[in-house]
């Protein structure tokens, strides 16, 4: 198969059979370009409103979002818009079945917060873009567990302002990880309204992260002996949630057999998923943004320490135990005692039975869809976000400061070894300066994580560097006091 671009200068071959197909068209291999696949949509999909929102994101150039698997170019056979090519992911799997429970062992938790962290960080470079993801999901995110790069996939659905302000809304979503404002709707009826924002791609992140870091366990899934509470959209309408006691229904949810507990967590990374699901459940402000949970993350991995008894256990540092190692046994006792629950509940009498809970779903629908009906945003650009820390430049910065502070660390060694020399003669010197320039090596000081961060080095980090500072000084007095003396 041919196809051309818009102005039918770059010729692309596809191969005939699809690499993959979907309800909206296939991908296929771009023959003589292994680095590119196309989707070629179905010709019912071909719509002039398609066109002109692909014609929007191929203006955005695709590499100031590496992240993603972006549209670079439109694809037409005989004038007709047809599709678009763009990067092709291959090597890596999909994030699902990376983190369900049955593929974890093959890593250690700290892999499991890595990539919790650029999951993170990519959703932030997105939103800075202008853009809105909508539908945020597992599915649509590929990684690369041996070093926890992400990408994202799917990027043709996501909502897009182009620059005439013209809106371009996101229309598909997943009900498990969509904010209890947007469940139910029918979002093909509603082609014209931007359901989606920052605040819902908020609630969706937190969703993904819950489920990378706590066993692919989403933090909706409860049990009951009381009552069904299988369904997951109805468990977040209602923010039945077993982990936060302001949700729990009177103590009665239970998590499932795999849930680890949530002090497994650092309490700044509890608090923000408390916010998501708990404060921010009818106050979408006060769900976190991706930039706190990406310097939340950053800052928990270096609080991990690795269990004497499993070499793949890592966990909190701040607990007295490892818990993935009990967790087994604590998966064995729920199971235990979920089976004694249900048998009781059917062993009632049908007037010892109690009544359900009411579905509050009926009682909160006004108020949630006053959020999206109240005040429908006209089709205009997204406001640009509060400065904020950006991840991905805060990470290439790392590379800057380690050269600088190798840099300082030769610097202070050759100053140390010419103290050591002028006070003890050139052989002498070098061999007694090499001491404290091992150790200064050896040791060093911690590069800063970031620029943007008011706490850049560590306690015992700036006591390593003023006593070096000091060490610095007492012998560079040393040489002026030696060479003064040999002088008179």
């Amino acid at each position: 198969m041919t196809f051309y671009n818009k102005t039918h200068q770059n010729r692309y071959e596809l191969a005939d059979k699809p690499l993959s197909s979907g309800g909206e068209g296939a991908v296929y291999e771009v023959i003589g370009r292994p680095g590119l696949v196309a989707k070629i949509y179905h010709e019912n999909k071909r719509s002039q409103k398609r066109y002109e929102k692909l014609s929007a994101m191929v203006s955005i150039p695709a590499n100031t979002l590496p992240e993603c698997a972006w549209p670079q170019e439109l694809l037409f056979q005989d004038g007709v818009f047809c599709g678009f090519v763009m990067d092709r992911v291959t090597g890596i799997g999909n994030l699902v079945d990376f983190f369900v429970y049955e593929n974890r062992s093959a890593y250690s938790w700290d892999r499991y917060i890595i990539a919790a962290l650029n999951i993170a960080a990519a959703v932030n470079n997105i939103h800075d873009a202008g853009l809105i993801i909508g539908d945020l999901k597992p599915d649509n995110i590929i990684i690369d567990p041996s070093v926890g790069r992400v990408r994202f996939v799917d990027t043709d659905s996501y909502q897009v302002t182009g620059r005439d302000g013209t809106l371009y809304p996101c229309m598909v979503a997943t009900p498990e990880y969509i904010p209890p404002e947007l469940q139910n709707i029918n979002f093909e009826a509603n082609t014209n309204t931007a359901f989606f924002n920052r605040m819902t791609d908020n609630f969706s992140l937190a969703v993904i992260i819950f489920k990378v870091l706590m066993n692919g366990v989403h933090p909706f899934a409860c049990f009951s002996p009381k009552r069904s509470v299988n369904n997951l959209e109805i468990n977040i309408r209602n923010g039945w949630s077993p982990y936060f006691s302001e949700t729990d229904l009177d103590r009665e949810l239970r998590v499932t057999l795999r849930s680890p507990d949530m002090t497994v967590l650092s309490p700044e990374l509890r608090e923000l998923f408390r916010q998501a699901f708990v404060d921010g459940r009818l106050n979408p402000e006060l769900r976190p943004d991706a930039s706190r949970w990406f310097h939340a993350l950053r800052s928990f991995i270096n609080k991990l320490t690795l269990c004497r008894s499993n070499g793949r256990h890592m966990y909190y540092s701040a607990l007295i135990s490892c818990p993935w190692c009990s967790l087994n046994e604590a998966m064995a006792g729920r199971q235990a005692e979920y089976m004694q629950l249900l048998n009781e509940k059917s062993e009632e009498t049908p007037w010892k039975k109690k009544a359900p809970a009411p579905d509050t779903t009926a009682q909160t629908d006004n108020i949630l869809r006053q959020q999206i009906y109240s005040s429908p945003p006209p089709p205009q650009p997204i406001p640009q976000p509060i400065p904020q820390p950006i991840p991905q430049q805060s990470l290439k910065d790392q590379r800057t400061d380690r050269l600088a502070l190798i840099g300082m660390k030769i610097f202070t060694c050759v100053l140390v070894i010419a103290a050591f020399a002028g006070a003890f003669g050139l052989s002498h010197g070098i061999i007694f300066g090499l001491i404290p320039c091992f150790i200064v090596c050896i040791i060093g000081w911690k590069p800063r994580q970031s620029r943007q961060e008011s706490k850049i080095l560590s306690g015992p980090t700036k006591a390593l560097i003023i006593i070096t500072c000091i060490l610095v000084i007492i012998l560079t007095f040393w040489i002026i006091v030696m060479v003064h003396e040999s002088g008179g």
